[in-house]
């Protein structure tokens, strides 16, 4: 697995070669599920947040928040497309996103 963001921005982000994934952890006490994944969409595809699509376009970012509880008695995930990927988020504080077939991540991964 490569680090690719260990910043202070409530995550942390690696690419895991074995499954092929991004994964990221983020404490879901201090940060709600649909801010930190616009963060980390942003840093895996790249680009700023305000020109990627907008995650309320895929999920109920409100829905999805209330969902994701971290007091939630066991683990909840929704999984769901957000800019081309598919992105599933758990209420134990990590994010998984796949990455089409035929994509390059490894080489963005190493960076």
């Amino acid at each position: 697995m490569s680090v690719t963001n260990t910043a202070n921005n409530g995550y942390s982000i690696w690419f895991d070669h074995e499954t092929g994934r991004y994964r990221a952890a983020f404490d879901p006490t201090t940060h709600s599920p649909s801010m930190i994944i616009v963060d980390v969409m942003s840093d895996i595809l790249d680009i700023a947040a305000t020109e990627m699509d907008q995650l309320f376009y895929s999920v109920d970012t409100d829905a999805l928040d209330e969902l994701l509880p971290p007091e939630k008695v066991g683990p909840v995930q929704v999984s769901f497309e957000f800019s081309g990927q598919s992105v599933t988020v758990s209420s134990e504080g990590w994010i998984a996103v796949d990455y089409p077939r035929g994509e390059n991540t490894f080489d963005r991964a190493d960076e």
